[in-house]
């Protein structure tokens, strides 16, 4: 039975048609690829395919720290790619170190390392009879213990990368256009190091020594979804990969410290209306505060008012007395002129 619900509202009291819903209003504070979703009595924000946590997507709490850095997790899947993003953020002083490795059943692969100069990698190699292709950013050492953000976009055959938001490089691949059986996403170190090019190897080797958060290959969150799986998920991990904070290092800058996300916020049940009841209380906040300030300022205006009062009237009570008193001494002095009047008449000396 279908059931119009824009007839219905036209002709139910205190309804109207043409209700924009709560994500038109607050939809904007899901972060990072956060979905809104309408609820009865507000709205949540859903973060399955975010690499980010919390009521607003927008807690990093999945890390790949030191205690697992010899250990790798994968994302197996078949999967064909013509476009891929990947996003992630990384803090670490190890040179060579590998941060990421995605791999295919056709020895196709992407690989972002930290070369032994400390420079930053991300290597294409789409095709298996071709060598990879390389984007090199060797602005400055990588791996000087603050924390980098890196957010790579393929379509087909050509790459835009950007680095801390304010450098960006865009490369032409000639290896080729797509990922064919997408195999595994690796974090951590490489356990079959075969079929890659030797500076992968050697980072792959390593492993990595830092912490790695925030990784997202397209829909795909690994760490999330390994250390906490909502649902079955075809994640392998090898080893102990655990939770951190990515806690600001010895030497790291004011920045760094300020984009660090500490596990207060776990991936526990939340109410849905909590977003929208966050929303609401900074509106009500700021509202109240500008009640606030005008009643105030009313206040004032009527201290102000009924001081001008009070002082007219005290003026004015002050006028009546000085004229009672000047009318009063003008009464005195004829009284006693009148007086002295009688008593001269009264002395007079008359003379027959």
């Amino acid at each position: 039975m279908a059931l119009d619900l824009e007839e219905r509202a036209k002709v139910t009291p205190g309804v109207e048609p043409g209700c924009r819903g709560h994500c038109s209003s607050y939809g904007e504070l899901c972060r990072n690829g956060g979905k809104c979703r309408e609820r009865p009595a507000g709205f949540s924000c859903d973060c399955t395919f975010s690499a980010y946590t919390g009521p607003f997507c927008s807690n990093e709490n999945y890390s790949l720290s030191k205690n697992s850095s010899s250990h790798a997790a994968s994302f197996h899947g078949d999967l064909k790619l013509s476009r891929e993003m990947v996003t992630f953020s990384f803090r670490t002083t190890r040179t060579p170190s590998l941060l990421l490795y995605v791999s295919s059943f056709y020895k196709e692969y992407l690989s972002v390392i930290i070369a032994k100069n400390g420079s930053l990698q991300i290597r294409y190699k789409l095709n298996r009879h071709h060598e990879p292709d390389v984007v090199n950013f060797d602005f400055k050492n990588m791996a000087d213990g603050h924390l980098h953000h890196v957010k790579i976009n393929r379509e087909e055959g050509v790459v835009f990368v950007e680095v801390d938001k304010n450098t960006k490089s865009q490369v032409h691949l000639s290896s080729g256009t797509e990922f064919s059986a997408i195999k595994s996403l690796i974090l951590g170190r490489i356990l079959d190091p075969s079929d890659v090019d030797p500076e992968t190897a050697l980072a792959g080797a390593q492993g990595f020594l830092g912490c790695l958060s925030a990784v997202q290959l397209s829909h795909v969150a690994p760490l999330k979804a390994a250390l906490h799986p909502s649902h079955p998920a075809p994640v392998t991990v090898s080893g102990h990969v655990t939770e951190s904070s990515c806690v600001a290092q010895a030497g790291t800058d004011a920045t760094s410290r300020e984009r660090t996300h500490s596990f207060a916020d776990h991936s526990g049940t939340r109410d849905d209306r909590e977003p929208l009841a966050n929303a609401i209380k900074n509106d009500s906040a700021v509202i109240g505060g500008l009640i606030a300030v005008v009643i105030f300022i009313l206040l004032c205006i009527t201290a102000i008012a009924v001081r001008i009062y009070q002082q007219k009237r005290l003026y004015k009570r002050n006028e009546a007395k000085r004229s009672e008193n000047v009318d009063s001494a003008e009464a005195v002095l004829k009284s006693e002129l009148n007086i002295q009047n009688a008593v001269n008449e009264n002395q007079k000396e008359y003379f027959f």
